[in-house]
């Protein structure tokens, strides 16, 4: 079971050079590969329901919800980040994230965890070179797996007006 955060807390006060700020990540699951975001930026995780489709927009976006009065976009977060196209079922979830004041849906086969841990476990992204946006923000490694902490505002950049199109000053690029 994972420690809570007031418990793990407690063990850093004890233990000698704590060095660091605790951070907390929700954990989910897309394809086999363990992703996770800042507990700070989940808003809820909600069951799967069907989404309105929405003309023109990327491949990776599902379609929209209606969470309680607000209209959110929905990712399959697996198409967005180059794993593929999820086979959506009754047992995938919407992990719904808030950046800024924007809400998004993010579909995940299932969630994992709540992890605690020091600021300093988490490890830098490996360079691997080429023009293609960073998704990730740093890797955590967990016993024999690792997971991969999602860069929110590159993962939602089309969402929030961050596309290439703002990038080049609305003119087009031939």
């Amino acid at each position: 079971m994972t420690a809570t955060a007031s418990e793990t807390a407690a063990h850093s006060e004890d233990a000698p050079d704590q060095g660091g700020e605790t951070r907390q990540f929700v954990t989910f699951f897309v394809s086999d590969k363990e992703f996770g975001v800042d507990i700070q930026s989940v808003r809820e995780i909600k069951g799967w329901q069907p989404t309105t489709a929405l003309p023109n927009t990327p491949d990776y976006v599902i379609g929209a919800l209606n969470l309680r009065g607000q209209i959110i976009t929905v990712y399959d977060l697996g198409r967005r980040i180059g794993l593929g196209q999820s086979d959506i079922g009754k047992g995938h979830v919407v992990v719904v994230v808030e950046i800024g004041d924007r809400s998004l849906g993010l579909l995940a086969d299932s969630v994992s965890d709540i992890i605690t841990l020091e600021a300093r476990a988490i490890r830098p992204v490996p360079v691997v070179g080429g023009d293609k946006e960073q998704l990730l923000s740093g890797l955590i490694p967990r016993d024999e797996r690792m997971v991969s902490i999602l860069e929110l505002d590159a993962i939602a950049g089309a969402e929030l007006g961050q596309d290439e199109a703002a990038e080049d000053d609305g003119q087009m690029v031939a």
